[in-house]
């Protein structure tokens, strides 16, 4: 028999992030629909959920390792367990299992349950507010992140050219709106005991001390021992060795986990400063004054963070 939901993975995912649609001022990407978003916002949130957000290629899958292998003791899951306890994005449809939504399954998923988005946090689930989950937020600057965008790109079917995925990035088309809106939506949450604001920097400075914050959070108390493996089998090494055991174990259904709904690698270098090889002088005057332009109100200490 089919798969039921075999022609909704797409073939290009770069054509579905410019075929995108306006929701209460922010581009969604076309695979999403607006019962969708008024699905996620009404969902049922658990008191002991873990929600990891972030916005696009700023290390999403670099810290969702760290989470699971927190919740796992440092212990690496099989790549059945990995399958079975994997959501993507609760804005995508479930590929991984080809049928239904993604944020359907989650409802199904047994408690505490790990999931991820890339939405604003004006369109969490509405519960949020109430049963207050633990939320981990992943930032990383801005410029790294059009240079990781534009490689995410690079193996698709309708690649975007760095001058394509420069313009794009800054434009009002964006998804997900702008990254500065976006993370700003979430350092202003950062001292809510269920939130945990990190920032890709510190976690490539001190991936140990950032392990041993995330655990804090949740409420693991590891030993030196099993953070150390946290640490270890989440380095960009050890993740890639991971990677292809899932693809090699699991066949078509570990490269939906490992490549975006199969298509492009979710891995790539996850490089601080990258940008400096790829921007031009003229490129990086104007990032700034549109970076300047979007945050000239917002707080004194977030501008400092980007420089400003």
């Amino acid at each position: 028999m089919a798969d039921p939901e075999a022609n909704s993975i797409p073939r290009s995912i770069v054509a579905h992030i410019r075929d995108s649609f306006l929701y209460e001022g922010i581009r969604i990407a076309s695979f999403v629909t607006p019962d969708d978003m008024s699905g996620i916002r009404n969902m049922e949130v658990r008191e002991d959920d873990v929600i990891l957000a972030t916005y696009p290629k700023s290390g999403t899958h670099w810290m969702t390792e760290i989470l699971l292998l927190v919740r796992n003791s440092g212990i690496p899951l099989s790549s059945q367990d990995r399958f079975e306890q994997s959501s993507q994005l609760l804005e995508n449809p479930a590929w991984i299992r080809g049928v239904g939504k993604s944020y359907e399954h989650v409802a199904s998923m047994p408690s505490p349950r790990l999931y991820k988005t890339h939405l604003p946090i004006q369109f969490l689930p509405k519960q949020i507010w109430e049963k207050k989950p633990k939320i981990v937020y992943l930032a990383r600057n801005p410029k790294d992140c059009v240079v990781s965008f534009y490689n995410f790109c690079k193996s698709d079917i309708h690649p975007l050219e760095w001058n394509e995925a420069f313009d794009f990035f800054i434009s009002d088309e964006i998804t997900y709106g702008s990254i500065w809106e976006h993370q700003y939506g979430f350092w202003k949450h950062r001292n809510d005991d269920n939130f945990l604001y990190v920032d890709f920097e510190d976690m490539k400075k001190d991936p140990a001390g950032n392990a041993a914050k995330v655990a804090a959070h949740l409420g693991y108390d590891l030993s030196a021992e099993q953070l150390a493996e946290v640490t270890r089998l989440s380095s960009l090494k050890e993740m890639k060795a991971t990677y292809a055991r899932l693809e090699d174990e699991l066949g078509d259904k570990g490269k939906l986990l490992t490549h975006a709904a199969g298509i492009l690698p979710l891995l790539y270098k996850g490089t601080v400063g990258g940008w400096k090889n790829i921007f031009t002088v003229a490129q990086n005057e104007t990032f700034q004054k549109h970076q300047e332009m979007i945050m000239k109100d917002f707080d004194e200490e977030f501008r400092k963070k980007l420089n400003l």
